[in-house]
């Protein structure tokens, strides 16, 4: 049997969808009998680190966009009915309130609304979603939050190589609950 010659233009990396190339760069080592190597992973680990040193020393604008869609098992915070929620979006000095959409008497608020802020990587701000119950009398309830790193997203190998993003579910989380 032949062996099998490596012949591969490692300037295809730097051209075009790279996840393609090194698909082929890893079939081509695995013909080779080389595969054991992980040679692409190395070589990708490699080019990855480059690009996060320049990426970490130029700074990019960006515009961000949170699409938050609904809302499950809010806690109730009324006393005799349920809770009427609506949102706060922080992101660095920037805050939009939902005062005054809040939804009455629900544990399961839909939303169906995006929000932009303008950031800039690296050094974005992080991104705090409250929840809190309206209440006309006796003032507004605190639920629970939950904070998205925009720069641990921006920066991430495997973030990055997400083509569509997934839609999150994510907890909230309240300063007197047991669960940390």
């Amino acid at each position: 049997m032949k062996p099998k010659v490596f012949d591969f233009d490692f300037k295809r990396l730097e051209q075009g969808n790279p996840g393609e190339h090194y698909k082929a760069l890893r079939a081509l080592c695995r013909e080779c009998g080389i595969g054991q190597l992980k040679i692409d992973e190395y070589i990708q680990n490699y080019r990855f680190g480059k690009d996060l040193v320049k990426r970490l020393n130029e700074t990019v604008k960006a515009k961000t966009k949170i699409y938050l869609i609904e809302g499950f098992n809010f806690a109730s915070k009324d006393l005799f009915s349920l809770s009427d929620p609506y949102l706060i979006i922080k992101c660095g000095k920037d805050k939009v309130s939902e005062r005054d959409n809040y939804q009455n008497d629900t544990m399961e608020p839909t939303f169906h609304k995006c929000y932009e802020f303008n950031v800039s990587f690296p050094g974005s701000p992080v991104v705090a979603i409250e929840a809190w119950d309206y209440d006309l009398l006796f003032g507004d309830d605190f639920i629970g939050q939950t904070k998205l790193d925009l720069d641990d997203r921006f920066f991430n190998k495997e973030w990055a190589g997400i083509a569509e993003k997934p839609i999150e579910y994510r907890e909230l989380y309240h300063p007197t609950s047991a669960i940390s």
